[in-house]
Parts: structure tokens; C-alpha cells; sequence
């Protein structure tokens, strides 16, 4: 997976964000009314994720800059950041299950 965003810290200039990760993301959409989706039928979907969510918690004023001036977050720089961005991924959307109560879920997992 890959996040691109700007990140404003409290002085200076806004400085680009590039979190990626090898792990991968599984969407399962369901319905009680018996929604089904067949393999193959489904070409695009759009699925929006609040990155202010996703990255709160996550202090990226201490985050290395790279010379290219972009923070990188990923396995190999700023990797502490990583993991708590990882971590902060499977419990919300874990709790984002329990809470959703539309006829139509959607559930977000990692593997």
C-alpha cells in the first residue's frame, strides 16, 4: 500500500509524506439482503481512507527527512513510524468493523 500526503509541521514549510508498506489490504463487502459481488464483475471500487485518522498519534515532527526533502515511511527509514502507523491500521480498522452498523459492511483487514 502507498499514502502520499502534505504534512505541515509547526514552523517551516509543508514537506511531502510517502508512507508504503508490502502488506496488503482485503476489503470484504457484505449485505443481508444477499449483496453479491462475482468474480471478475467488479472493475473499479473506491474505497476513501482518512489519512488524518490514520496518522494521528503519529508524531512525524522527529521523522528523518530525506535529502530529496519527502519523509519516508516504510520498513527501511523512519521504521518506528512504520510500525505504529501499522498498528494504528489494523486496530481502527478492527474497531471500525465492531462499529459500523449499515445494512451494506464493509470490512477492512491486513494480512
Amino acid at each position: 500500500m502507498f499514502f502520499a500526503f502534505k504534512y505541515k509541521p509547526a514552523t517551516g514549510d509543508s514537506v511531502r509524506v510517502e508512507f508504503s508498506s508490502k502488506e496488503t489490504l482485503e476489503f470484504e463487502f457484505e449485505d443481508d439482503n444477499g449483496f453479491e459481488v462475482k468474480e471478475g464483475s467488479l472493475k473499479n471500487f473506491l474505497v476513501l481512507i482518512n489519512l488524518d485518522t490514520l496518522f494521528s498519534g503519529v508524531d512525524l515532527s522527529n521523522a528523518t527527512v530525506s535529502e530529496d526533502g519527502i519523509i519516508r515511511i516504510n520498513d527501511t527509514t523512519n521504521s518506528s513510524l512504520a510500525s505504529i502507523v501499522k498498528a494504528i491500521w489494523k486496530n481502527r480498522a478492527k474497531v471500525a468493523m465492531m462499529m459500523m452498523t449499515m445494512t451494506t459492511l464493509m470490512m477492512i483487514t491486513t494480512k
